[in-house]
């Protein structure tokens, strides 16, 4: 039987936010944790990985490398999403 990777999902809520923080990198809240986000478009599947924290209601987005953090794009609202470890590999989604 082959592993089943966690299914994609909606933009996470920020309570979905906070939780995938607080297990994957409690230690510095302040700088998020990993998600990767699957968009379709005429060019094709696109994923990426993203760092996303929670100000209050309120999931902030930025780059992997840094950078400043802003609000989801309309693109990325729409996307499909699903938290990663440090490694990028897919983990359950925990609310």
């Amino acid at each position: 039987m082959s592993p089943v990777s966690p299914t994609w999902g909606p933009l996470p809520t920020a309570a979905e936010v906070t939780s995938h923080v607080a297990r994957c990198a409690p230690a510095r809240a302040s700088d998020g944790a990993p998600w990767a986000f699957r968009c379709v478009d005429s060019s094709g599947d696109y994923v990426a990985i993203v760092y996303l924290r929670a100000q209050g209601d309120v999931v902030m987005q930025r780059e992997p490398r840094g950078g400043e953090w802003f609000l989801p794009r309309a693109w990325h609202r729409d996307a499909q999403w699903r938290p990663v470890d440090g490694e990028g590999m897919p983990v359950g989604r925990v609310t």
